[in-house]
Parts: structure tokens; sequence; C-alpha cells
């Protein structure tokens, strides 16, 4: 089934897809498609993916159909949801169709897409699921642990430690391991206290920031904003990969994802 969307902007097609998409709902967009166009010379397309079962046979036959009639028209698309196997796919189509600028969003970035559709605005701003952790110098590592343990009941996650060094990080968490602390041994005025937070994304989200951070601009430990995605900070940690940069002020964070391989996938296009 296929709901309209009200949007400000009057060349938009906005729709959300619920369940499966047949024949008959295609012909109403169709319709509206024609609409606009007979109006605009382009038009642009926002599509919601809520709970998507795909296509009738019919339906896609007049989905292929629909877009080959309207190929060149469509100057901007955006998409909400369906996982990283769509955001794969716009990625790809947007190679093939490079008159069509492209974008997929995640679920939760439904307003940021509706802003890009519209206007464009921060196109590429991160949206981040959650904190991830925060990273804390101790004298000792052993006793940091264990006051940890006894003053909050963190416990150490133990799939952290094949890539951890002598001197950490060791991950604790209350949740098994949605948010944490990562322990750092280190002394001196230096190395004493809070040195970084982190913000934990998806992959498409991750691979979206590293072009969108130098926009920003996001700065290097020297001081100076970083000029382009190739200077970036991006380490590989195995179980994570992760982009390090400052604020403005000196501030030092951290994104990572742990969608690995979902990554790597999206990097190669």
């Amino acid at each position: 089934m296929i709901d309209y969307i009200e949007v400000d902007r009057d060349d938009v097609v906005a729709i959300r897809v619920v369940g499966k998409i047949r024949a008959a709902d295609l012909n109403g967009l169709s319709a509206r498609v024609e609409e606009k166009l007979a109006r605009y010379d382009t038009i642009r397309a926002y599509v919601e993916l809520d709970e998507f079962d795909g296509f009738s046979a019919e339906a896609l036959f007049g989905d292929v159909q629909l877009a080959v009639n309207h190929l060149g028209e469509v100057e901007r698309k955006a998409v909400v949801g369906g996982g990283t196997w769509l955001a794969i796919a716009v990625d790809a189509a947007d190679q093939l169709f490079s008159g069509v600028e492209s974008r997929h969003f995640r679920t939760q970035e439904r307003d940021l897409a509706l802003r890009w559709i519209q206007d464009g605005r921060h196109a590429d701003a991160l949206t981040v699921d959650s904190l991830d952790h925060v990273e804390t110098f101790v004298p000792d590592l052993a006793e940091g642990r264990a006051w940890f343990e006894r003053c909050f009941g963190l416990h150490e996650l133990e799939r952290f430690r094949e890539s951890a060094g002598p001197a950490g990080p060791v991950m604790l968490s209350p949740d098994e391991g949605y948010t944490k602390i990562a322990l750092f041994e280190g002394f001196g005025p230096d190395t004493v206290g809070h040195r970084l937070v982190a913000f934990r994304v998806d992959a498409r989200a991750f691979h979206r920031f590293l072009d969108f951070a130098p926009q920003v601009p996001v700065h290097g430990p020297d001081g100076q904003p970083v000029p382009d995605r190739e200077s970036l900070d991006v380490q590989d940690h195995e179980v994570a990969i992760s982009v390090y940069f400052c604020d403005p002020w000196g501030n030092r964070y951290e994104v990572t994802t742990y969608e690995v391989e979902d990554l790597r996938d999206l990097e190669a296009l």
C-alpha cells in the first residue's frame, strides 16, 4: 500500500510504503507523478519504507516501466528505512543513473531526510544511535576495573581483550556492551580524567559521515580543520571501525560502527 505524505515543497512526490506494493498502488502513483510533471520540468521523490514487503509480480513490472518512462525527470530522491542492504542498492543506483542525486537515510533520520529532499540543508549530518563509550585514565587498570565494578556494578567485556594493548582499553559495561567505559592506564596530570567521548552509528551513517566531516569542519589534534576525507584519522579495530577528531576547542570525539562488513561493502562501491 502507498500512503501520500504532505510536504511544503510542491515539486516533491512523498510517499510511505506499507507492506506490499500492488499494481493499483503504482497506477495512483503514476498519475500523481504525471500531474507534477505537467507543472514542473523535474520533480523530487521521497520514499519512506514501513515494513516494506516487496512488489507483486505485476507491480514489479509497472515499477520498472514507471522508472524508465521518467528517467531524467527525477532530480533528487530520498529513501528512508530498509536497512544497510538498501543503502548499498541506493548507492549503486546513484552510480548507474548519475543524473539523480540519491540518499538513503535510516528510520531515525526521517526529519533530516525531509529537510534534505526539500532544501538540502545538512544533507549528511550525523544522527548518532547512542553514546558508545567514554575513555577514562586510571593509574592501574586492575585497581580501576575493581573500583568501577564496586561503585557502578560494571563488568569487563571479554570480547575486547584481544584488541587491547598493555595500557588498555579495558571495556566495562552495565548492559552487555551497549554503553561502556574504556579504561586506559596512565600517570600524571596529562593523563587524568575523561579524554574522549565516542558515539555509535550504523555502517551507512559512518560511511556518509566520512564525506561530511570535513564540511563541518572537524579538527585534527593540531587544532586545524581537517581538509578532506583522506586526512581523517580512521582506524580499523577489527571488532569496530572508528574515526577520531576534535571540535574547534580541542575536545576529542570518536564515531564508531560495529557493522564492519557492511561498511566495507559500502566503501567498495
